[in-house]
């Protein structure tokens, strides 16, 4: 078994890799975690930088417009300037130039921080208003002593009205500028929000993809470790099976074979793992094996495979063995096999065919038996009626008075003859019951003036040993049999003539019936006899079995009469049976069907097609459907009656099928097709019947074999006689070889 330990070594390396696969996802989750986390945390410090560098740039703007503001405005530059002017003081000349110094640092510096070239030309112009001031300086020595402020103001007055303009301006554009500033900086952030909320959403689907990751790792060592333990169940199965075992996926690629299951098929282990199980069954079961197959996995139970037919493999040297085939499963889903026992039934087949080729010897020995019984039945009764004819001319004849000596001789020679006669009768019967010659005349029967007679006829015989008769069924419920009158009373007679021989002096015989839950009559005969012991009960219907234990009483009887008894009721579509206790009493009991019985047939002469072998296989089929028919749905053979019936049904075919293609029959074909659709039907309700062991479904499984096999004895087989004729002995062979076959 080294190959099923590579085997599972593989499935376990398969596993371990999707353990590596999924540790290299969380990795790469983690990762990417890291990563987010980095790149959210430089676009968030990107915003901060930009916001700070602004925020520091737009002061400094915002300061040096306030001191060139305050500069040009009352109390800067051009403030001290108009005091200089007015006063002439060199005090205030020392300020004015201060302000003028700082007034054209406050300018380069906006210069340097100011963005655009227009805002820097406005500087420019007030940088040219300063200097229009600083020239109106030089002006100031030289005019008049007696000039007045207003003469003064003109001179010296300096246009500063395009550097107040350029004043708002830059105000303006400062403002513009920082809620631009202000938009750029919201958007930005909104943009590194958005991307952190994106990027949390991504974190937490990382996470939970981790988590079920992490769990699936974990289902996934556990399933590994359930699937090493499975894996040995399995080869631990298949390693001590005495049978061929397989394992099959669902897709019917083999998975696993045994030593036995190599042996079988010839292939080796290497070859055997992978191929399709349908390689493996004949070419022409292929098709349907695969449609099985689905079925069972839809449905995985163990079952028995094609259990009403005969099934074969296909080896690899071409062989096809006949198997039984039992399947079980394991697992589900992908993961679901179906383990498959197979048993090589080739020896089997072959004991059965001896027991048949036995059973076959047997049959025909019985009924040359039978034969040489009913003709030598007729050969001993014709002198009997001439010896007992002879001994009643004597005992009667007027003219020729016996003595009493010579009295007792014939009495003694018409007991005797009597007995022999009553003897070589039922032995007839026998003959033609076995031979199937009983012809029986079939109609409904009131069962109650049928029992009313016989027990009117069996009363004397326990008059003289003062045993009494009792009748609780001729005036109970009204029951109609459909039967034979003839034979009805000869069984019922039979019963209760045994009921008084093996009764006790002044003792009782009951007889009652009932309906049976199938539609059939059960009558009782009950006794208060001696009874039978338990170890002689097996051999009461056995031919020349005498019943009790006292030996001299037994001597009265033939001992074949319950023989008789069980195979008329047997013929009559019926059961016998019986209870009895030592020192107790016995009741035997029958069964045969109403007139309302839906599902038993009884065989009459309408029903011989004409053919000695196809008679005999209806006549069989008959008596089986009858045994299925009084079964219960508790009785433990049921199944195996069904099976009984099906095996010989498709015996029965084989040997109709061979008989018309020796015979040149013209609707051999169209019989083929039948007998298939029958057989394919038959298994299909018998398997609705196991799996619901319904008492409708098996009320309808019997009714169908009684419709179908009445259709096919009066109609469908009804027309092979005309081909039959004259050919004998080619029929003869060719059922001769198919018992080879």
């Amino acid at each position: 078994m080294n190959a099923l330990k590579n085997e599972r070594l593989r499935q376990s390396n398969r596993a371990r890799s999707w353990s590596v696969i999924v540790v290299l996802v969380a990795v790469s989750s983690i990762v990417a975690l890291i990563l987010f986390g980095t790149e959210a945390r430089q676009r968030f410090r990107t915003v901060d930088e930009s916001w700070q560098n602004y925020n520091r740039q737009a002061s400094a703007v915002a300061s040096g417009l306030a001191k060139l503001r305050s500069a040009i405005g009352y109390g800067g530059f051009i403030h001290s300037f108009k005091n200089y002017v007015l006063r002439q003081d060199a005090n205030y000349l020392v300020n004015l130039k201060r302000d003028a110094e700082n007034t054209e640092n406050v300018i380069a510096a906006l210069e340097q921080l100011l963005p655009t070239m227009e805002e820097r030309k406005m500087l420019g112009v007030i940088r040219a208003t300063l200097k229009r001031y600083m020239d109106r300086i030089g002006v100031l020595p030289h005019l008049p002593p007696d000039a007045n402020p207003a003469e003064i103001d003109k001179i010296v007055k300096v246009d500063d009205g395009p550097a107040l303009q350029a004043m708002d301006f830059l105000q303006k554009k400062s403002h513009e500028r920082s809620q631009l500033q202000e938009q750029n900086a919201e958007r930005a952030l909104n943009s590194a929000g958005e991307f952190f909320e994106k990027g949390i959403f991504i974190i937490i689907l990382i996470a939970a993809a981790a988590m079920v990751m992490i769990v699936f790792l974990r289902r996934l060592i556990k399933v590994n470790i359930a699937l090493d333990a499975g894996f040995s169940q399995i080869d631990t199965l298949l390693s001590n099976s005495p049978d061929p075992m397989l394992c099959v996926a669902p897709t019917g690629e083999v998975v696993r074979a045994n030593d036995e299951a190599l042996k079988l098929f010839g292939y080796s282990y290497a070859e055997m793992i992978g191929i399709g199980v349908e390689k493996l069954v004949p070419e022409d079961f292929r098709d349907t094996h695969a449609n099985l197959r689905s079925q069972f996995f839809d449905l995985p139970e163990a079952r028995s495979m094609a259990k009403n037919r005969l099934i074969f493999a296909q080896t690899r040297d071409g062989r096809k063995p006949p198997v039984e085939i039992t399947l079980s499963h394991s697992g589900d889903g992908e993961d679901a096999l179906a383990i498959v026992n197979i048993r090589d039934v080739t020896s089997q087949r072959e004991i059965q065919h001896q027991l048949a080729q036995a059973k076959q010897r047997a049959e025909d020995a019985n009924k040359a038996k039978s034969e040489f019984l009913a003709s030598m039945s007729h050969e001993l009764r014709t002198p009997l009626n001439a010896v007992l004819g002879f001994a009643q001319m004597l005992e009667l004849d007027p003219r020729h008075p016996l003595s009493q000596p010579q009295k007792e001789h014939v009495a003694s020679i018409m007991q005797g003859g009597n007995h022999l006669l009553n003897l070589v009768n039922e032995v007839l019967d026998l003959a033609r019951v076995e031979a199937g010659q009983m012809e029986v005349s079939l109609e409904s029967i009131d069962a109650n003036e049928i029992v009313a007679s016989c027990v009117y006829l069996s009363a004397p015989l326990g008059e003289s040993r003062g045993i009494t008769i009792i009748d609780r069924f001729s005036s109970g419920l009204h029951h109609d049999l459909w039967s034979d009158v003839m034979r009805l009373k000869q069984i019922l007679l039979n019963l209760l003539s045994n009921a008084v021989k093996y009764n006790k002096d002044g003792g009782t015989v009951t007889i009652e019936g009932e309906k049976t839950s199938n539609n059939f009559l059960r009558v009782s005969v009950t006794d208060t006899g001696v009874g039978i012991a338990e170890s002689d009960q097996g051999n009461v219907f056995h031919m020349f079995h005498r019943l009790g234990i006292d030996s001299t009483r037994a001597r009265e009887g033939t001992g074949i009469g319950l023989n008789v008894t069980k195979l008329l009721v047997e013929r009559l579509a019926g059961r016998i049976g019986f209870e009895s206790e030592i020192d107790a009493g016995s009741t035997f009991w029958i069964e045969l069907p109403l007139v309302s019985n839906e599902t038993s047939v009884i065989w009459d002469q309408s029903m011989e097609v004409g053919v000695e072998y196809i008679d005999y296989d209806h006549q069989l089929l008959v008596a089986l459907l009858n045994r299925v028919s009084l079964c219960t749905v508790d009785d433990m053979n049921l199944d195996e009656l069904i099976e009984e019936l099906f095996d010989y049904t498709r015996w029965h075919f084989r040997r109709e099928e061979a008989i018309m293609a020796v015979c040149h029959h013209p609707d051999l074909a169209e019989h083929k097709d039948r007998h298939q659709a029958l057989i394919g039907q038959l298994a299909a309700l018998a398997e609705e019947w196991r799996s619901a062991n319904d008492p409708e479904l098996l009320h309808q499984f019997r009714k169908f074999l009684r419709a179908w096999l009445s259709d096919h004895i009066l109609n469908t087989d009804a027309d092979i006689r005309q081909s039959t004729i004259g050919k004998t002995r080619e029929i003869e062979d060719a059922l001769e070889r198919l018992k080879h076959a």
